[in-house]
């Protein structure tokens, strides 16, 4: 089985906002508790991960990488959501190794 880390990216607060008001934080939190419980049910290693709101951001997005990097996941995902005025349409994929 695959070890996976989870980050529901950005802090509370901050980010999009989805048309009920909802923070990118806060949903990608719930999303995040889901899907670990569904790939933990699945027998996988699930580490979440948080960026740490006290430092900036380039800061802490370093110490989120070393996060990452110190959990030995076969696959890291940090997820994201974006807005537009009205609707947003899509999806997008970043993809490194």
């Amino acid at each position: 089985m695959a070890r996976i880390t989870l980050s529901a990216g950005h802090n509370a607060n901050t980010g999009a906002r989805a048309v009920d008001g909802t923070d990118e934080h806060a949903y990608n939190t719930r999303v995040v508790n889901c899907l670990s419980d569904i790939l933990r049910g699945q027998g996988h290693t699930v580490s979440v991960i948080h960026r740490d709101p006290k430092l900036g951001y380039t800061a802490a997005m370093r110490k989120l990488g070393v996060k990452m990097e110190l959990s030995k996941a076969d696959l890291a995902l940090e997820l994201h959501f974006n807005s537009s005025a009205p609707k947003a349409n899509g999806y997008e994929f970043l993809h490194w190794w």
